[in-house]
């Protein structure tokens, strides 16, 4: 099963072996401290050998080869794809491998007197993220919201305006 590593032009090198995700948030594996990223921009898997991304709803989105990636459809990635998350461009690339790793080999029985070692540090994957059950509501502007609004309310100023100068017109308002 191939490995993979995101490579940044600063030299950082990020590997993707299982979930990965990429945001704002302290929690995200790989976090960028960019504010067009997102709190959670971006989710990484690998599934059967291949390396998969997902935009998780960000604001800005997220690009493959400068290709704006659908929220919650997954693209697959091929070694030498650029994504852009935010000002940030991660090129795909396979991990280097420097040969067979030789698994250690456990002793056969604890020396005497050993307490047993309970305190092994190993991280377990977070588990994969909720798919969304329904699409997003489309995002509205709120530059409309204000235009449509202050249009109305203009309307209404000119209608009671025009009102009081028919009204004073006929002499509704003259003394008599």
């Amino acid at each position: 099963m191939p490995n993979y590593v995101l490579s940044v032009a600063d030299g950082n090198e990020y590997p993707i072996s299982s979930l990965t995700q990429i945001g704002r948030e302290n929690t995200c594996h790989i976090v960028l401290g960019d504010p067009l990223v997102s709190r959670l921009h971006v989710t990484l898997w690998m599934e059967q050998d291949a390396l998969y991304v997902r935009d998780e709803y960000s604001s800005n989105g997220a690009y493959v080869n400068e290709d704006m990636i659908t929220p919650t459809q997954p693209r697959k990635l091929s070694v030498g794809d650029q994504l852009r998350v935010g000002n940030t461009t991660f090129s795909v690339r396979y991990a280097r491998v420097t040969g067979p790793a030789a698994p250690p080999i456990p002793p056969r029985h604890a020396p005497r007197g050993a307490a047993e070692q309970t305190d092994i540090a190993f991280s377990m994957p977070r588990p994969f993220p909720p798919r969304p059950t329904q699409p997003a509501p489309a995002r509205q502007s709120f530059t409309w919201r204000y235009v449509l609004l202050g249009g109305l309310a203009l309307v209404a100023v000119l209608v009671l305006l025009g009102g009081c100068a028919l009204l004073a017109y006929f002499g509704y308002f003259a003394i008599r």
